[in-house]
């Protein structure tokens, strides 16, 4: 490790080099893990993209969204769909079934490897997640004469107010290494990341974040738009970077922010749209349409001896309580002006995974950067991890023996399964709070800072 001195002390950074290594290890040992996996939820090694091979006509030379399989489309956004093409025409069609499945997971995991290394390098790169940029009522006129009648002693309290909110900045500078190192020895990122094609919106959420660290909110929102185009949820991070951009006035990052969002999504889409609609819109019909499922706090609910919540009551109530907490965010982001963009983003996709229909072991995914920058501190990271763990071995444990006459050893029952997804649930929540702490606090101490201004 390199040490670096940060205001008077040694802060000890992992080297990127090193970050990536351990990144590629991670990843490895998952990705060998799922390729020569066996009976799938016996071993824990259950994937989507095995049986999807077959199950999506990859196998008898399907194009993704322009050829129906079996009476339907491909149901992801089209940069997966992308991804997943790519990994078909390398393996080939026809053939021994069971041979090419392995071969499309091998391939699968190594076009998903960049994905996961962009990750940990542009969090490696990224400064504190956002910089501060202090509103207008905490601003210090540095245009002050130098023959003024103003208290000498008061000029040096605003220059100090100033030159603190810096050292603010400049102490958080060096918290993207540490976060990268965080995500590239998390457990989530072994188990998960080849259950699905994930990464592929992480890596680019991962951009986004690094990016408005730099100051670049066009280039933020070309990443997200690339994002939502893999998978939806990087969209929903638009919104408190919104929010935070009218708090400080910025209008015209807002403006480059939501034109790279779109222009990025509509580059990505509109050929496929074009080419067949029918086959683009797959994946939004089928996300309205689908009904309670796995890992939700709805199925945790019926289990519990509730009613059982039907699809549509479920849309709406999932969609409700989404806008509710991103109001709360948006809320939290208007009174406390040293919120960082990566504290804000985590809150709201943890809001959208905890509501959702369903949650797959992979959502994780999703969170993981995130958590990592809006608080790198291994206790609470780890414990969270844990919940990840916990529901990740319940979800196969359950499945093992689901619709079974005869439950096989190792099976978990219904009882046990819900009282995972409630671990889950509970740690995810219990971090979250503890980022909305931080945020309290930080900007406590900021307003502190700011209360020593001069106005001229």
């Amino acid at each position: 490790m390199s040490s670096e001195p940060t205001e008077g002390r040694t802060v000890r950074v992992p080297p990127l080099w090193l970050v990536l290594l351990l990144t590629a290890l991670v990843f490895a040992i998952g990705a060998l893990w799922k390729i020569g996996c066996g009976p799938p939820y016996e071993q824990l090694c259950y994937n989507d993209v095995f049986p999807l091979y077959s199950g999506r006509g990859l196998f008898n030379g399907v194009r993704v969204y322009l050829d129906a399989y079996d009476g339907r489309y491909l149901e992801y956004p089209v940069l997966t769909g992308v991804v997943l093409q790519v990994a078909g025409w390398i393996t080939g069609s026809g053939g021994d079934l069971m041979e090419k499945s392995h071969t499309f997971v091998a391939v699968t995991a190594l076009l998903l490897l960049p994905f996961a290394l962009a990750t940990t390098a542009a969090m490696w790169h990224t400064e504190p997640g956002t910089r501060i940029h202090p509103p207008s009522w905490a601003s210090f006129d540095r245009r002050t004469p130098k023959r003024s009648s103003i208290d000498r002693r008061s000029r040096w309290r605003g220059a100090a107010a100033v030159g603190a909110v810096s050292a603010v900045s400049a102490v958080r500078e060096r918290v993207g290494p540490r976060a990268a190192l965080m995500v590239a020895v998390a457990p989530v990122l072994l188990l998960d990341g080849t259950i699905n094609w994930d990464l592929v919106a992480v890596a680019f959420t991962a951009l986004a974040m690094w990016a408005w660290s730099r100051d670049a909110p066009l280039w933020t929102g070309i990443f997200l738009g690339l994002g939502a185009s893999a998978k939806l949820y990087p969209l929903f991070i638009l919104g408190p970077l919104l929010v935070l951009c009218v708090r400080d006035r910025r209008w015209q990052a807002a403006l480059r922010a939501v034109a790279g969002t779109a222009g990025a999504w509509l580059i990505a889409n509109l050929p496929v749209m074009l080419l067949n609609f029918q086959g683009w819109k797959e994946f939004y019909t089928f996300s309205q349409t689908r009904g309670i499922d796995f890992g939700s706090i709805w199925l945790a609910w019926s289990n519990f001896g509730h009613p059982f919540i039907d699809s549509s009551t479920a849309n709406t109530a999932s969609a409700a309580l989404f806008l509710v907490g991103c109001l709360a965010v948006a809320v939290l982001a208007w009174l406390c002006p040293a919120a960082r963009l990566a504290q804000l983003a985590f809150l709201v996709i943890a809001v959208f995974v905890l509501v959702n229909k369903v949650y797959s072991p992979q959502y994780a995914l999703w969170l993981l950067p995130l958590a990592a920058l809006a608080r790198p501190r291994w206790p609470a990271f780890l414990l969270w991890q844990l919940g990840e763990v916990v529901y990740f071995v319940a979800i196969w444990r359950f499945l093992s023996g689901y619709g079974q006459v005869i439950v096989p050893d190792g099976a978990i029952s219904t009882s046990a399964y819900t009282w995972a997804i409630v671990i889950h649930v509970a740690l995810t929540v219990m971090f979250g709070a503890l980022i909305v702490v931080d945020v309290v606090r930080e900007s406590r101490q900021f307003q502190t800072i700011a209360s020593a201004r001069v106005v001229v």
